[in-house]
């Protein structure tokens, strides 16, 4: 049969129990490949939930985050969750409120994660500091 291998769910202002549900369902997903979240108002609980997915899921390789409202510990759980996930290649955090912290956390995560390869941070709250640590990740990654 034909598996679904794309979701796209932009602005459905998901509850945290509606996020809840279909981030529980995506933990042993095998079909879904990619995930569009644009537009949710997914937060600092709601980034929690995703990292619990990432930690789990072995098939998403592409995650859109993009226009949310993931701040400097969601940027910290979704980072932690990367150092272990082996199989996501593009992350989009376009437009969140992630800062210098958040950027820091990324970093420490990307020296560690094999398959990232596109991390779009743009029009967030990241300063020369974070944007140094990022490059220095980079050059030892």
């Amino acid at each position: 049969g034909i598996s679904v291998t794309t979701l796209e769910l932009q602005r459905k202002k998901f509850s945290i129990e509606g996020l809840a549900l279909l981030l529980k369902a995506m933990e042993d997903n095998t079909s879904i490949t990619s995930l569009n979240l644009f537009g949710n108002n997914i937060d600092e609980e709601g980034a929690s939930l995703i990292a619990n997915t990432l930690r789990k899921n072995t098939t998403l390789v592409h995650l859109d985050l993009f226009h949310n409202n993931i701040c400097e510990s969601g940027a910290a759980s979704v980072s932690i969750a990367l150092e272990h996930n082996s199989t996501l290649t593009n992350l989009n955090l376009w437009h969140n409120y992630i800062g210098d912290s958040g950027a820091i956390s990324l970093s420490k995560a990307m020296l560690k994660n094999v398959s990232l390869r596109t991390l779009n941070l743009s029009d967030n709250k990241i300063t020369n500091d974070g944007a140094t640590s990022l490059l220095q990740a980079l050059n030892l990654n």
